[in-house]
């Protein structure tokens, strides 16, 4: 199914927080009619309990329900596993006290549409008092910066806008159960990878990623298999519930916590396994968590993508260029960056190659950079091969920085190097 064909049947709700014990009033968002929202308040509001429903030209309606009290606990459950923050930023959204609900209705779009939009009312609601936005179907947690970032980037959210990533260590410091929440919220299934390699703390996170883009697009089901990448990345999505009654003890004590057995991480979820065909499966005899994603990553490995996410990959590079380009000048220059440019092949099974190049330099329309390794089938291309290419060649980017990575789904370091060299 096509990435933005489908429709998402639940709306976006979530908190906006404040940092005063007393939550805002209704009179304190009036101010959203100058700024050409319609805004109408319940006939029957009090100071206690009140609603405003909200609707904007292009967005669509929304609604307010407030006052929420007593948010501390929501937030630091959230904060504390919520790697999109910086230090800062978790400092600053951990003083909430207060805040408001916000609903913003379905309007039968794609998720990453329909929570980019969710984003743009939140922002607008937060005003300047605000100090974040708890999402309540992923469990995120947006600081102001994230939020700003993200409204700059023209182009749909990302998939890793649509969950959180849970890294559990029952019985030592390596991760023995990754689970994702926020992806069942939107009728589909989360994910739960076990024994997952250390490497899924930083440089896997796009395995995570690329697996939620084939549950978002349906091309994975639970209780089927799925070529993930090459070589050897066939995995398969035992549903949790079958997995806790048929795995081998051992494996079921990676997830048998407390936690393990309520509905939120048995319901709508799936335990990524060996294939049925995998001699490990075959002699186990039962689900047995998936080798691939427990062992380093292979060598060479592609993960595969319709062309539906490479497009929207693409978009999004493009339309975050700004935002890599000021974080490399944030750094004056003291940065790795690669980007990934798209080339005509002379290949027919090969319409096009993507390449990594090494950036050196950019300007607003174009990008110095180092060929890295040689294309299969474009002759005139050779790795160490210098230059100047367009940015509408643009597909992908990732960025190193002293703070750690950033890419156009992840800028949590990017806003402290930002942030470090004003």
């Amino acid at each position: 199914m096509p990435l933005l064909d489908w429709p998402q049947p639940v709306p976006s709700c979530g908190v906006v927080l404040f940092a005063s014990i007393e939550p805002p009033g209704m009179d304190a968002f009036g101010g959203l009619r100058d700024r050409g929202f319609d805004v109408v308040a319940d006939a029957n509001a009090t100071p206690g309990d009140w609603t405003l429903r909200i609707g904007h030209p292009t967005w669509g309606r929304a609604t307010l329900n407030g006052p929420i009290a007593k948010v501390a606990k929501l937030v630091a459950a959230s904060a504390s596993a919520d790697g999109h923050l910086t230090r800062t930023e978790r400092e600053t959204v951990t003083r909430a006290r207060s805040g408001v609900t916000l609903t913003v209705d379905a309007l039968g779009e794609s998720p990453i549409v329909a929570r980019k939009r969710f984003l743009r009312f939140a922002f607008a609601v937060m005003g300047t008092a605000s100090v974040g936005v708890v999402d309540l179907l992923s469990q995120r947690i947006w600081s102001r910066g994230a939020i700003v970032d993200e409204l700059s980037i023209d182009a749909e959210l990302d998939v890793e806008g649509l969950y959180i990533r849970h890294m559990i260590s029952n019985s030592g410091p390596a991760p023995e159960w990754l689970h994702p929440h926020g992806l069942g919220e939107i009728g589909a299934f989360d994910l739960d990878i076990l024994n997952p390699d250390v490497a899924f703390s930083d440089l896997r996170l796009d395995t995570v990623r690329a697996i939620a883009f084939t549950i978002l697009e349906r091309r994975a089901q639970m209780g089927e298999e799925l070529e993930l990448a090459e070589p050897e990345g066939t995995i398969a999505f035992v549903p949790a519930e079958q997995f806790m009654r048929a795995a081998a003890p051992e494996h079921v004590a990676l997830r048998d916590s407390d936690a393990a057995t309520d509905e939120a991480h048995l319901v709508n979820r799936a335990v990524v396994c060996e294939p049925e065909s995998s001699p490990f499966a075959m002699l186990a005899g039962r689900p047995t968590p998936s080798i691939f994603l427990s062992a380093p990553e292979p060598e060479g490995m592609i993960l595969q993508a319709s062309k539906a996410v490479s497009d929207f990959m693409a978009r999004r590079a493009r339309a975050s260029f700004p935002l890599l380009r000021a974080t490399f000048d944030a750094l004056r220059g003291d940065a790795d960056v690669f980007v990934k440019l798209a080339y005509d092949s002379e290949l027919p099974a090969l319409p096009k190659e993507h390449l990594w190049f090494r950036a050196h330099g950019f300007r607003d329309d174009a990008i110095d950079a180092t060929l890295l390794s040689a294309p299969f089938g474009i002759l005139a291309m050779q790795a160490g091969a210098r230059g100047w290419h367009g940015i509408d060649r643009l597909s992908d980017w990732k960025l190193g920085t002293p703070y750690g990575p950033v890419f156009p789904w992840f800028t949590a370091h990017s806003r402290t190097a930002r942030r470090r060299a004003r």
